[in-house]
């Protein structure tokens, strides 16, 4: 409710999926942007540069796009890359709050203070009850829609059959249309609402743009010299009913195919952390993620890093996963390129914040771009050799199901 009043256009909403941490924030105190190829030690270097142990919880917050492609018009204002320290930041850990006013050093003259101190003066903290509720519904369009989607996994399925590679996540694009623009603070609220125990986002450059989710998927958590991982790959939605709900989940549990996709994200990242960890250790074997959304297949990781590893590195080496591109990986990003007739762009991309002690990054999936009164929602399935098209294609529209239930719910 407080970010939604604020008159500031740049704006940000991060929430951990056991809501121990949650931050809103206004303003940029600091920020590292870029276009064209993504160079990981640079930008890591740049905000380590800047962040020290005084103040553990200053963080630059942002993310990259999924690959290094071209960026197209409608992502042109989150480019490549981009993290800022938020000018004005509130935050919750558990049940502290705190409110802070970042300054760079540079900036920190008499003129400047007076300015910020404006602006802190200008804050709405009044706590106004909002009403949520999204303009109307215009229009749908998927892309691809249904009948180029079969052609599409059909010549997927004839390089999996070549032996080119042996699983790629082919997404979909479906854009909805309304009468007025949208509010993303609304839209991230609802959200929010309809996914618990989700990673939710809301990185709004603009007052007419953002890049809103609420991603189930943890792509690596460090503090200090510990890490996090997991491998989240293999779907079933949820039941009507209680019956068909259990029905769902040991299908899911003895579903060779989904077993299958979900062991290529596994090995990818036991690959991964055999290199970069002096030790780590995962899950006997997978296990229900139960979700509001759907069931997913999950493995998880921990692990201590090498004394040398750094967040650069880590990144690198774990992004994309198979859970979000294929393998093997290159080849993957290849078909993806030459088949999607549509720009990823941050979609799929890691999102998260850097910080002194401790880096987390989340998978952008089960996410969204607002551009004025349109919303890009963005969903992919893992095509291997035991997929269907039909399937796949139920698949994606049950994981933006989420997006979709709040929509139904305009006035």
């Amino acid at each position: 409710t407080w970010l939604q009043q604020q008159k500031n256009t740049q704006k940000l909403y991060w929430s951990d999926r056991n809501d121990g941490f949650e931050i809103v924030a206004v303003g940029s105190a600091d920020a590292i942007q870029g276009r064209g190829p993504i160079n990981y030690q640079e930008i890591f270097e740049y905000i380590e540069d800047r962040v020290s142990e005084d103040n553990p919880l200053l963080r630059y917050y942002g993310g990259f796009r999924f690959s290094d492609d071209q960026t197209s018009e409608e992502w042109q204002d989150f480019g490549s890359y981009q993290f800022f320290v938020p000018r004005l930041e509130i935050y919750r850990i558990k049940d502290k709050f705190t409110v802070a006013l970042n300054l760079a050093v540079k900036d920190i003259n008499e003129e400047n203070v007076q300015k910020f101190l404006k602006e802190i003066e200008a804050i709405d903290f009044h706590p106004t009850a909002q009403e949520f509720n999204l303009p109307k519904f215009h229009s749908r369009e998927d892309l691809p829609n249904q009948e180029s989607w079969e052609k599409l996994f059909q010549n997927v399925v004839q390089g999996i059959q070549n032996e080119e590679y042996q699983k790629v996540v082919l997404a979909r694009r479906s854009m909805f249309t309304f009468t007025e623009p949208i509010d993303s603070i609304n839209l991230i609220t609802n959200l929010k609402k309809q996914t618990p125990y989700c990673f939710h986002f809301c990185i709004q450059p603009n007052s007419n743009t953002a890049f809103v989710g609420a991603s189930p998927e943890r792509l690596f958590k460090r503090d200090e010299t510990a890490i996090e991982t997991e491998a989240i790959a293999g779907t079933k939605p949820r039941g009507g009913s209680e019956q068909e709900d259990k029905d769902n989940q040991i299908a899911l549990l003895k579903s060779t195919k989904d077993s299958s996709e979900h062991q290529f994200v596994v090995q990818s990242i036991e690959n991964t952390l055999g290199d970069l960890c002096k030790k780590f250790q995962k899950d006997d074997s997978f296990s229900l993620l139960k979700l509001k959304g759907g069931h997913h297949l999950i493995t998880r990781f921990q692990g201590k890093l090498t004394k040398s590893c750094t967040d650069h590195q880590i990144l690198d080496r774990l992004h994309p996963t198979p859970a979000v591109a294929g393998t093997p990986s290159q080849a993957a990003i290849e078909k993806i390129c030459q088949s999607e007739p549509f720009d990823r762009g941050w979609y799929a991309g890691p999102m998260g914040y850097i910080g002194y002690g401790a880096t987390e990054f989340v998978v952008g999936i089960r996410s969204g771009l607002v551009k004025d009164n349109t919303l890009s929602l963005y969903a992919g399935a893992g095509i291997v050799s035991q997929s269907t098209s039909e399937e796949e294609w139920n698949e994606i529209e049950n994981k933006i199901g989420c997006f979709v239930k709040i929509l139904d719910k305009r006035p």
